[in-house]
Order: C-alpha cells, then sequence, then structure tokens
C-alpha cells in the first residue's frame, strides 16, 4: 500500500512539471560587436560565422533573448534575404537605449549556441522596433529558420501563461 501513494504522490507533484516536448527546442540570443573602445576587458569570448568565417569579438552576456521577440518574419534587401526579429514593448525600450550607446556596432544572432547571422552597423535613426539579421544559411533553409524560431516563440508564451 505505501508504493501505491509514493507513486500517486509522484504523479502529483510531476503533474505541473514541465516535460522536455514543452520546452522550447530551439534556443536564441542576441550578442552585441565589441566596442573599439573597451579594449576587449568586458568581454569574453569572439564568435565565428559559419560561412564567411568572420570572427566577431562580442559581449559577454546577451544583449536580447528568444523571450524578448514577438515574432520573426521575412525581408529580401540589396544585401541578400534577411530575418525580421519584431521586439516586444519592453525589450524594445531597453534595445533603443543600447542602440543609441552602439551606434556603429554590429549584433550577432546564436541560435542554439551557434552564431548563424548578423545585422548591419547599429544606426540610430528610424529605429523602428525590429532588428534585421542576415543568416549565414542556404537560401532553401530561412524559411525552415524562421518556421522553428517562430515555433520557439509560441512554446515560451504558452510555458509564460
Amino acid at each position: 500500500m505505501g508504493w501505491r501513494k509514493v507513486i500517486l504522490w509522484a504523479i502529483v507533484l510531476c503533474a505541473g512539471c514541465q516535460t522536455a516536448r514543452d520546452l522550447p527546442q530551439t534556443d536564441f540570443q542576441f550578442f552585441i560587436e565589441q566596442s573599439p573602445r573597451t579594449g576587449g576587458l568586458i568581454w569574453s569570448h569572439r564568435l565565428q560565422l559559419p560561412i564567411s568565417k568572420l570572427q566577431m569579438p562580442v559581449c559577454a552576456q546577451p544583449i536580447l533573448l528568444a523571450s524578448d521577440i514577438a515574432h520573426v518574419s521575412r525581408s529580401e534587401s540589396n544585401l541578400g534575404p534577411c530575418l525580421i526579429f519584431h521586439l516586444k514593448q519592453r525589450a524594445m525600450i531597453q534595445f533603443c537605449q543600447l542602440a543609441m550607446e552602439g551606434i556603429g556596432r554590429k549584433i550577432v544572432l546564436c541560435v542554439n549556441g551557434q552564431p548563424l547571422g548578423v545585422s548591419s552597423p547599429l544606426q540610430s535613426e528610424n529605429f523602428e522596433g525590429t532588428i534585421a539579421i542576415f543568416p549565414e544559411v542556404a537560401d532553401t533553409q530561412i524559411d525552415v529558420l524562421i518556421k522553428e524560431l517562430n515555433d520557439t516563440l509560441v512554446r515560451l508564451q504558452k510555458l509564460q501563461q
């Protein structure tokens, strides 16, 4: 009889726990390029993009997380296809302040810990709450990536409710 109570309590306690399938499968973060003025003292690592092999020294802490993003869309620019990350309101305010201090620096997108794309240098004018990232993936994989990122955002929103 005692083991039945233990099993029942285990079921009750775990019922509210997140399962592996509930957790986002694709994690993504944004890092800002090192400022030449800091001399690298507070920056911890260098990220290398997968195709161009461009290496960028970046801040140790991400400036934005997946939870700061409302949704991701695709756009075409004169530099090629890009991912448009639409920031949530609270993140938009914080990013505006950071963007003013980081004019001329780039943002690096990391997906599942791997650098995957980079923005154009930050500019102060006309910030509309989006970040355009030029991904270093095959053009045929961009829509797949966007779906994965948006699926992650939906899962995150469900977990936060």
